[in-house]
C-alpha cells in the first residue's frame, strides 16, 4: 500500500507531491504487467489530465473507489479527460478534490507581499549657506521667473523643478513648506550682501520661492537653470519645514556638470551614492513651454 497523496501548500510542493505519486503508480503498474495480473493493472488507477500543471499534462493518479475492480463512473466523464475510472481503497474522493483544489489555489492566488519593505534613502543634509533670504515679503510664490511689477521676465533658461516630499517608507508628507533660493543668471543672490555696481542683480528674477506639498506630497517650481559662480557648481538651495517645525536643508545639483567634481560642499558628502541622490538630470520640456528644461527632485525625510 503506497503512502497517502497529499498536496502541501504552494505550487512547487503540490506538483512534486503529484509527480511522486505518479512515479510510484507507474512503477507498480509496470510490475503488474510483468506478472500479467490484469486485475492489479486495472485497480492501479486512471490516466487523467492535471489541469493545474500549467499545460494539459497527462499523468497517472489512483481513481476513487473501493478496490473491487472497475466500475462505471457515476457521471459521464469526457474521454479526453479520463480514460478509465476504477476504485482503490487508499485514496478517497475528498482527499483528491482537496488536494487538487489546494494546488489550483496556489497557482491562481497572488503571492502574499513581503513584510520587509525597502526603505528609501534619506536625502543628505547640506549647509544653508550665507545667502538664505532675509525677507519673504512681496512676490515669493513658486514662479521665480515672473516678478510682480517687473515688465521683463528673468534672464536664463526656464526650468521646471518638481517632485515629492516623502518619508523613508515612501509615504507622502502633506502640508510641508518647501522653500528654494538660488543666484540669478549673473551669479548674484537676492541678498543684502550681494550685488553692487559691478555685479548687478537681475530685477526680473524673484530669487526665492515657496510652495506647499499637496495630498500626494508633490511640489513644483518654475525657475531658471542654475548657473555656476566662483567656487560653486550650479545648484539650488532647498529648505523643507514640516508642520511640526522639523526642517531639512539641502541642495540640488545638475547631473553631468563638470564643476560637480570640484565643488567642496557637494564633495563633503563622502559616499558617492548619497551625492548621486542630489544630482538631477535636466531634460528638454518643450511640452511645458518652448526651450524649457525640467527635472524631478524627490526629497526623503529621515
Amino acid at each position: 500500500m503506497p503512502p497517502r497523496l497529499s498536496f502541501p501548500a504552494g505550487r512547487g510542493a503540490a506538483l512534486k507531491a503529484a509527480d511522486s505519486a505518479n512515479r510510484w503508480l507507474l512503477a507498480a503498474r509496470s510490475d503488474a504487467k510483468r506478472g500479467h495480473d490484469r486485475s492489479a493493472i486495472t485497480s492501479m488507477g486512471s490516466v487523467i489530465d492535471l489541469p493545474f500543471c500549467g499545460s494539459r499534462h497527462r499523468s497517472t493518479i489512483p481513481a476513487v473507489g473501493t478496490g473491487r475492480g472497475p466500475v462505471q463512473p457515476r457521471h459521464p466523464i469526457p474521454r479526453q479527460t479520463m480514460t478509465q475510472t476504477t476504485q482503490t481503497p487508499w485514496l478517497g474522493r475528498r482527499t483528491l478534490i482537496a488536494g487538487m483544489s489546494a494546488a489550483a489555489s496556489s497557482l491562481l492566488l497572488p503571492l502574499a507581499p513581503s513584510r520587509a519593505q525597502h526603505k528609501l534613502v534619506a536625502t543628505p543634509r547640506q549647509s544653508e549657506g550665507p545667502f538664505y533670504p532675509v525677507e519673504w515679503s512681496g512676490d515669493a510664490d513658486a514662479d521665480l521667473v515672473l516678478v510682480k511689477g517687473e515688465a521683463a521676465q528673468a534672464l536664463g533658461q526656464i526650468t521646471h523643478i518638481h517632485g515629492r516630499i516623502l518619508n523613508t517608507s515612501a509615504q507622502p508628507v502633506v502640508g510641508a513648506s518647501v522653500e528654494i533660493w538660488q543666484c540669478d543668471a549673473n551669479g548674484v543672490y537676492r541678498h543684502p550682501s550681494e550685488g553692487g555696481a559691478i555685479r548687478r542683480r537681475d530685477p526680473g528674477f524673484q530669487g526665492r520661492g515657496r510652495a506647499t506639498s499637496d495630498a500626494s506630497g508633490r511640489y513644483a517650481f518654475r525657475t531658471i537653470r542654475p548657473v555656476a559662480y566662483p567656487g560653486r557648481a550650479p545648484h539650488i538651495h532647498f529648505k523643507v519645514v514640516l508642520p511640526d517645525r522639523r526642517a531639512l536643508v539641502t541642495q540640488m545639483y545638475v547631473f553631468g556638470e563638470a564643476q560637480n567634481e570640484r565643488d567642496g560642499v557637494l564633495n563633503s558628502i563622502r559616499d558617492r551614492r548619497l551625492r548621486d541622490v542630489l544630482m538631477v538630470p535636466l531634460a528638454p520640456a518643450d511640452a511645458l513651454e518652448p526651450d524649457a528644461l525640467a527635472g524631478v527632485f524627490d526629497i526623503v525625510l529621515a
